[in-house]
């Protein structure tokens, strides 16, 4: 509520004599802010380890949420088609401290082969949208940070060095 130069007196006819000169402040809500900061993707033989580096740079502890990660296998030397999509269950994390980061692993995905270079893209999306709410669980001060996607290239025995980085 915002009253600048409101004389009572003018409106009640005098009965009152009181001047309401005042500006709210406005509300500042302590919240968290939870985002990924790195997807990490190891190479073990023909498998791709996932893992996610998430953090809390808000000003109040989060509560628990989940992370959905999402990972595709793409051939470079078609194109770029797709041989493989993957929807790892979502991750359960209990809660994250101000200013607090941690690691969790997704999963694992196979490659097709090693005879050849293959590009490994994936996408985290930290406290994701649920059928309740278009934000999330979780109440954050920036709900646009909650998002990060990557590629690495996965190389076989004649690397193509025009592609992403290395995994």
């Amino acid at each position: 509520m915002r009253l600048i130069g409101c004389q009572l007196r003018d409106i009640f006819k005098g009965r009152y004599d009181l001047v309401l000169d005042r500006a709210a402040e406005p509300i500042r809500l302590r919240l968290a802010n939870l985002h990924p900061t790195d997807i990490d993707t190891t190479i073990v033989g023909s498998s791709a380890n996932i893992s996610v580096d998430l953090e809390n740079n808000g000003v109040a502890n989060a509560p628990a949420f989940e992370v959905a990660v999402i990972t595709s296998v793409t051939d470079p030397l078609n194109n770029g088609a797709g041989v493989g999509m993957t929807a790892f269950a979502p991750i359960a994390v209990a809660s994250l401290a101000t200013g607090a980061g941690i690691s969790r692993g997704a999963g694992a995905i196979n490659l097709p082969n090693r005879a050849q270079d293959w590009d490994v893209c994936t996408i985290a999306i930290v406290d994701p949208p649920t059928s309740t709410r278009a934000a999330g669980s979780v109440f954050e001060s920036n709900e646009g940070d909650n998002e990060r996607a990557g590629c690495c290239r996965v190389y076989g025995p004649n690397p193509d060095f025009n592609g992403p980085a290395a995994c």
